[in-house]
């Protein structure tokens, strides 16, 4: 393997990973969320 198809494979992985990173934040800002969300759609909030 030359040394530019190395970087480009970094570049790709470094992509990937950022890629990643943002969809597992997403998920976990979801799942925070989203029992507030089913507790005032069933009305379990009374104010």
């Amino acid at each position: 393997m030359k040394q530019s198809d190395k970087v480009l494979t970094e570049a790709k992985l470094q992509k990937k990973a950022v890629k990643a990173q943002k969809t597992i934040y997403g998920l976990m800002c979801l799942l925070v969320v989203l029992p507030f969300v089913v507790a005032w759609l069933t009305g379990a909030f009374r104010w």
